[in-house]
């Protein structure tokens, strides 16, 4: 409820700079999260560039980066992801660009990490926030399953997620990833130019863990 409470509060305030003249930007309304792929060896991370139209839709993605196997799990629930659009000054809808950010853990809770290493495929937009510096989340020591979690994080002019609430997940899993994006640094995006508060959806993966040498936890 008081996460629920949290997101509601961030949309009116949202909703109020819009009203009083400011540009507001596009903000998830539904849409389904990734699976986290069964049997991945190592963690990863996907940075899309996602094209928002004036309906709300996504029309265009731009992969930044890329890991197999986690890139199309994404991309395919992203594409199913619908917004409210951005608005301009004067109140009407615009076309606008939003980062989606995913983060998996790799499934090893000791010992080396397999798995292919993160690949830059592409440049961000300058209006578009860009991590620069991430948090690998600590996997919950009560949980014994996966987890998924989708995190809005406004990101100050300065590169800060200074408001970060969860959208979908449950605990622990959502406490572990605020904590984690929490310490993410970002280039800030920009509006017209000028650094601004943006807002980015962070995604972060929890796998069934396993300790090298030993079989998997199980699922209950």
């Amino acid at each position: 409820m008081l996460k629920q409470l949290g997101v509601t509060v961030f949309a009116a305030a949202l909703a109020l700079q819009s009203a009083a003249g400011a540009y507001s930007p596009a903000r998830f309304v539904d849409g389904p999260l990734p699976p986290v792929p069964i049997g991945a060896l190592g963690g990863g991370e996907v940075f899309l560039e996602v094209h928002i139209a004036t309906d709300g839709r996504a029309d265009a993605i731009t992969t930044l980066r890329t890991t197999p196997p986690f890139t199309v799990p994404l991309l395919n629930a992203v594409w199913r992801w619908h917004f409210q659009p951005a608005t301009d000054p004067t109140g009407a809808a615009t076309a606008s660009r939003v980062l989606v950010a995913a983060l998996y853990r790799p499934p090893a809770l000791l010992g080396p990490t397999l798995g292919q290493p993160p690949t830059d495929v592409g440049s961000p937009s300058n209006e578009l926030p860009f991590p620069q510096a991430t948090v690998m989340p600590d996997f919950p020591p009560t949980a014994i399953a996966a987890g998924n979690v989708l995190l809005e994080a406004q990101i100050d002019a300065t590169g800060r997620p200074d408001v970060v609430a969860v959208i979908r997940g449950t605990s622990p899993f959502s406490d572990s990833a605020q904590t984690a994006a929490k310490r993410w640094q970002f280039r800030p995006g920009s509006v017209d130019g000028v650094p601004a508060r943006t807002v980015a959806y962070l995604v972060f993966g929890f796998p069934v863990p396993v300790v090298v040498g030993h079989a998997p936890m199980p699922v209950w």
